[in-house]
């Protein structure tokens, strides 16, 4: 387990971590875009408050592993927590280091969509944030 800075200046501290410890899985968590709010075309948007955990597939730094994200759909049914999926065109997430990294562990992002992200008024929803903690708890009880 490896807990990183410097995400946003090109995953930094993912990348040295994820050489020095060659992990087998990379969970990114981060935030990512919550677009419902008004002026955005819907097909645009990335997330939605209110609908769970943003189950994080491809951004401009990684495609996820399909076992990994499937593992962790499957668990979010069986426990009932809430979730969607996103799609991001750009950006990128700690994730992705470690399926770059020497080892090219399997990678999928688990994410909180959040409003005006990157500002000081960063907003997001509660039961979004609690969904992500309870995905992460359920996949750590079960993986190997």
């Amino acid at each position: 387990v490896s807990f990183t800075v410097q995400e946003e200046v090109g995953l930094r501290g993912a990348k040295t971590s994820s050489y020095a410890v060659r992990p087998d899985i990379g969970l990114g968590l981060d935030v990512t875009l919550a677009c419902d709010t008004p002026g955005v075309p819907r097909q645009e948007c990335v997330s939605v408050q209110g609908k769970g955990f943003a189950l994080h597939i491809k951004d401009g730094s990684f495609i996820s592993d399909r076992a990994l994200t499937s593992e962790i759909q499957s668990i979010a049914e069986k426990k009932k927590i809430k979730f969607q999926r996103s799609i991001l065109a750009a950006g990128g997430q700690d994730g992705a280091a470690a399926q770059q990294a020497a080892s090219g562990a399997k990678a999928v992002g688990i994410t909180v969509g959040t409003r005006y992200i990157h500002t000081v008024t960063e907003m997001c929803d509660r039961g979004d944030l609690e969904a992500a903690r309870d995905i992460l708890a359920a996949y750590l009880e079960v993986a190997k």
